[in-house]
């Protein structure tokens, strides 16, 4: 008979955490059984306050500070991000380990001279009907950002933020006062594909080319 697992309880959660001192990020583990625990529970010990409830319901509390420390927690993450037994809280919030892809990029970003040129990126956005060259605060906000528009009833910089949400919003990096529009741009910008399929002068090539991304979408959309 497979060992039972209890049930994750919110409430039974915070009143657990609440005991004790509190850190921005928080792991909580309940009777963990994986071969790996053993392993992880010496890195959690060393670089972590770790309690060890009843039932072997454990809690680590972590505040990193220097980027050995950040380095540590996206490793406990990837390591712990499958498992039923394990639950991350940052500032008091229950994440969602698909959402916290910020944290293997924000990592990478501690090996950049600068930050700001690691973090930014240039995109566009739509102002009285015109397109606009802006600067966006965070690379994981590329192709979000044309979606904001100067019609919305909110800013332009609350919009990001909105979009931030489940994306990036708690990586430390991210300073929504990087944010600049840029220069209006002269002609509407066109994709990737639309460069391909239509800037040739040449009708036959352009039907061959029309022609091969027929194929491609049939081969992906015909039925087993």
């Amino acid at each position: 008979m497979a060992t039972k697992i209890m049930p994750f309880d919110i409430n039974y959660t915070k009143l657990l955490i609440s005991k004790y001192s509190y850190a921005p990020y928080i792991f909580v583990f309940y009777n963990p059984k994986s071969k790996l625990w053993s392993i992880l529970k010496q890195v959690c010990e060393k670089h972590m306050k770790v309690v060890v409830e009843e039932n072997n319901n454990i809690i680590c509390f972590f505040t990193p500070a220097t980027k050995e420390d950040y380095i540590v927690l996206n490793n406990v993450v990837q390591a712990v991000k499958t498992w039923r037994t394990a639950y991350l809280f940052i500032d008091g919030v229950l994440q969602d380990f698909k959402n916290l892809k910020w944290l293997e990029c924000f990592n990478k970003s501690l090996n950049a001279e600068n930050v700001y040129s690691y973090c930014t990126r240039i995109d566009r956005t739509v102002l009285n009907d015109d397109w606009y060259k802006i600067i966006l605060p965070c690379k994981m906000l590329r192709s979000t950002a044309m979606w904001m528009n100067d019609k919305h009833p909110s800013p332009l910089k609350e919009q990001l933020q909105s979009r931030s949400v489940g994306i990036c919003e708690l990586c430390p990096n991210l300073n929504m006062e990087n944010f600049k529009i840029l220069e209006k741009e002269e002609e509407e910008p066109i994709s990737a594909w639309q460069k391909m399929f239509n800037s040739d002068t040449d009708e036959e090539e352009k039907n061959k080319k029309t022609n091969i991304f027929q194929k491609i979408y049939k081969f992906f959309t015909k039925k087993e």
